[in-house]
Order: C-alpha cells, then sequence, then structure tokens
C-alpha cells in the first residue's frame, strides 16, 4: 500500500501540467471518486510506449509493465481523507479531464481520430490505436 501511495504522489509530481479548455460541457465529479470517459473511448488503445484502457469508471495507464489505475488512487485518496478533485470535459471527438489533489493538475486529453485511433495529449502524449 505504500509503494502505491508512493507512486502516485510520484506521478502526480512528476506529471503536474495545466491546459485552456473553452467547451462548456465541463461536470465536476468528487463524489464517485471515478472517471466517466465517453463510449467513444471506451476498450483498450495502444501506442509504441504505453497502453490506456478506458471502462466506464476509470482510466488504467499501463506503460513498462507498471499499471496505474486512476479508480484505484481516487479510492486511496478519499480513504485517507485527501481532498482531490475531477474535472470533465466531454464532446463528440473530445475527452478532458483535470485530475487534481491538492495544488497539483494532471490533464488527461484525448481527441478521436479516423482510423480507430486518438491522440493523447497530457500525459503520455502520443499516438494511440484501438485494439
Amino acid at each position: 500500500m505504500k509503494k502505491l501511495i508512493l507512486l502516485f504522489s510520484l506521478f502526480i509530481v512528476i506529471t503536474a501540467c495545466s491546459s485552456d479548455n473553452n467547451d462548456n460541457s465541463e461536470k465536476n465529479n468528487t463524489s464517485k471518486g471515478s472517471f466517466n470517459p465517453p463510449a467513444w473511448l471506451i476498450g483498450s488503445w495502444k501506442s509504441d510506449f504505453a497502453v490506456y484502457t478506458f471502462t466506464k469508471d476509470d482510466i488504467i495507464v499501463t506503460e513498462g509493465g507498471t499499471r496505474l489505475s486512476f479508480k484505484d488512487q481516487t479510492i486511496v485518496l478519499k480513504n485517507a481523507g485527501s481532498n482531490y478533485s475531477i474535472k470533465e470535459t466531454n464532446t463528440s471527438d473530445n475527452y478532458t479531464a483535470e485530475y487534481s489533489v491538492s495544488v497539483t493538475t494532471t490533464i488527461l486529453s484525448f481527441t478521436k481520430l479516423p482510423n480507430n485511433q486518438i491522440s493523447a495529449d497530457g500525459y503520455l502524449k502520443g499516438l494511440y490505436t484501438k485494439q
């Protein structure tokens, strides 16, 4: 459990960034402790260096044999009494989640592309193909 908390803390510190988004379809999701990706994003997406797996209430990243579930991280934070927020923006071809813990925000942003591909900006930028 200590390794999980340490891994998450390191992840947040390393990936801190910010983004501007003018879309008005934002929602704050702090009560469920989960993410809500749109239907077009559900499934596994692979690049040369990582795999994103999206479920109806989670974003899971696998990189170099290490698995990180954002849902699991929010559960750890909630159980520890820590403050966090998830602000999601969803359009027909873009999904962005701003995951804030204390004063650090991690941006997960995905844009739908042709040929079963997505572009990831923010954390683990790159081109991903649906598996």
